[in-house]
């Protein structure tokens, strides 16, 4: 299964909100999060191959990979950690 770590960031007007139209937005900032070598290494170790960032010149450490369908959840409380 292909993995694309990201995240969700609230960005606001002086009372905390962004809006378009009558509606609130909540949006991707857009990148990807990145690890650290340990993190890699941990990765690895689960499974995940194929690391969008190593395509890249220099190497980016992007949270962009595969890793086998068994393993999904591993990862994801692996990225819950903040390791």
């Amino acid at each position: 299964m292909r993995i694309s770590m990201t995240g969700f960031a609230r960005i606001g007007d002086n009372q905390g909100r962004l809006t378009r139209g009558k509606g609130r937005i909540l949006s991707p900032i857009g990148g990807a999060f990145e690890y650290r070598a340990a993190g890699r290494a941990r990765l690895e170790g689960l499974g995940a191959t194929d690391f969008e960032g190593d395509a890249k010149s220099p190497v980016e450490p992007d949270l962009r990979f595969r890793v086998p369908d068994n393993q999904v959840e591993s990862v994801v409380r692996w990225f819950r950690q903040r390791d």
